[in-house]
This record gives structure tokens, sequence and C-alpha cells, in this order.
């Protein structure tokens, strides 16, 4: 009953898109379409052609505009390269996190792509040219690249220091430890490294039993 009800409220929002992009209303339309999420107009914008998608994208604002070009089929996203202006494209990719924008830049050529991470600041570029090394479906792939690691002879307060230089402005739960060759061995939870005193060393601290995979699995 929930999934009919969530088709039917979607086909209602259609509709209402419809009647306003025919009208022109494009205040009303603006304050309609930026006010759903992303998954939402993602399913919308596959069913709209491609004059309807010109005007939806000028009218959403840019960090919504990126998640639906994230989120919207692979058939889709190509229409929209197509249809959105380069200096557009850009501004819209440049909202995208890291591992997304390198998923979306793969889809592109790799002229319009190499042009578009130029545009980009450095440190971003460089990030996701990292991510782009990797195929779409490796595990490099689809690691996320905020990952912190220390040695296996570190200490609690050393991990916790690499922790704050990081500045990781998300939310993550565990440290990865490697030895003196970088092979991983494990990891270790933050809510152990915060109740341990600071000269603990992080090898006895390891979960051995991490699951983890290469690379280029």
């Amino acid at each position: 009953m929930a999934d009919e009800q969530k088709q039917l409220m979607r086909q209602i929002l259609l509709q209402q898109i419809e009647i306003l992009l025919e009208a022109n209303s494009t205040a009303t339309l603006r304050r309609l379409l930026n006010e759903q999420r992303a998954s939402v107009l993602a399913e919308i914008v596959e069913l709209l052609d491609n004059e309807q998608r010109r005007i939806v994208f000028n009218v959403l604002n840019k960090p919504l505009s990126a998640e639906v070009l994230e989120k919207v089929d692979e058939a889709t996203r190509s229409a929209l390269f197509d249809i959105l202006e380069d200096e557009e494209l850009r501004s819209i990719i440049s909202h995208l996190d890291a591992d997304d924008a390198a998923d979306v830049l793969l889809e592109l050529p790799a002229e319009e792509s190499a042009e578009i991470l130029e545009s980009l600041p450095p440190a971003e570029s460089a990030e996701i040219k990292d991510l782009m090394r990797y195929s779409e479906d490796s595990a490099g792939g689809i690691m996320d690249p905020a990952v912190i690691s220390v040695t296996e002879d570190a200490t609690v307060a050393q991990a916790v220091n690499k922790i704050r230089a990081a500045e990781i402005d998300e939310d993550f739960y565990s440290v990865f430890v490697v030895d003196k060759n970088g092979k991983f061995l494990g990891d270790v939870r933050v809510r152990f490294l915060l109740t341990r005193p600071e000269n603990t060393q992080i090898n006895e601290l390891i979960d051995p039993n991490t699951i983890h995979v290469v690379a280029d699995d």
C-alpha cells in the first residue's frame, strides 16, 4: 500500500511539473522542484523530454542538480551531458563528492572529462583523478578515500593526533592498521581509541577479523 501511495504521489508531482512547464510558470516551478528530494526528482527527470529537462535544470539549485545528475539512469545522464552547457556541467560536477564525480566523469569523452578536471581546484582534481584510475566496479572505485591508517607500532595518542590532523568532515568508525611494508593487518574502532590510555600500542587493539579487499579486485 505504501509503494502504491508513493507512486501516486510521484504521478501527481509529475503532472504538476508538466502543467507548470506548459504554462511557463518558472518561479512556481523553481519553488516546487527545489523542495523535492533528489531521488524523487531523478525519477521525474527520466520521464521528461530533453526540452523539459533543460528547463528543470535551469531552475534547480546547483547542489540539488548535482545529486539528480548522479542519481538518474545512464541513458538520461548521457542526454543531460548533451543538453547542459559546458560551464554549467563543470559547476554541477564541482558540487559532487569526489567518488560520485569520478563515476560521472568516466562516462564523458576523455577530452571533455580532462577539461572539467582542469577547471576544478588542484586538490579536488587530484583526488578525483586517483579515483578514476580504478574501474567503477573495482574495490578501489567504491572505497571511501577518507581513510586513516597507522602503523602497528603507533600509540593511541599518535592515532588520535592523525585523525585530528586529517580534518575529515564525515563520520567514520575505525582506523586501519598496517605493518612497516604497508600490509593491512586489521582495524581499530575509534571508540577503543577514546577509552584506552594514550600510550597503548595500536597492535594490542587490532580487530583481526576485518574484511578487506585488494583495490584491483
